[in-house]
């Protein structure tokens, strides 16, 4: 049983990362504030984690360890971190810029990026809050499992 949720985001996150960084590097002689690559860097970064995160999480997931759904939690709370982090430097950078049509561009896509990770943040606490009622239900069930 695979659950895609954990390990999806991670592409989407990589793609939107490269993107940005692409936009960017057809623009580079005009731009002089070279902070303005950090949320594409940011994301990245979080994108390359996540790959091996969402296996984790599956893992943790299927046996029901506490231990594991802790770790995966704590991950997760980073991760969170690092987006909101990527978040903020794409609202502080949002409106920097040398030329009109380079503004425009540089604006669209930061947006968009902004966007797609307050998303995956919001699935994310959403992650967090099923791994802590997994995590804290009682162990005693009172129905047995469907085995195929």
């Amino acid at each position: 049983q695979f659950i895609p949720y954990k390990c999806c985001p991670g592409a989407a996150l990589a793609y939107v990362g490269s993107y940005v960084l692409k936009s960017y590097t057809n623009f580079g002689d005009f731009l002089e504030d070279k902070y303005t690559l950090i949320p594409a860097a940011i994301i990245i970064g979080v994108a390359v984690v996540m790959f091996v995160i969402g296996t984790l999480g599956c893992c943790a997931t299927l046996k029901e360890s506490k231990v594991g759904l802790g770790l995966f939690l704590l991950i997760l709370l980073v991760i969170f971190t690092a987006e909101v982090t990527a978040f903020v430097f794409g609202f502080i950078y949002r409106g920097k810029g040398c030329e009109n049509k380079l503004v425009q561009l540089l604006q669209d896509v930061i947006s968009y990026a902004m966007l797609v990770i307050l998303g995956f943040a919001i699935i994310k606490f959403f992650g967090m809050l099923s791994v802590c009622v997994i995590t804290c239900r009682k162990r005693r069930n009172n129905y047995h499992p469907l085995l195929a």
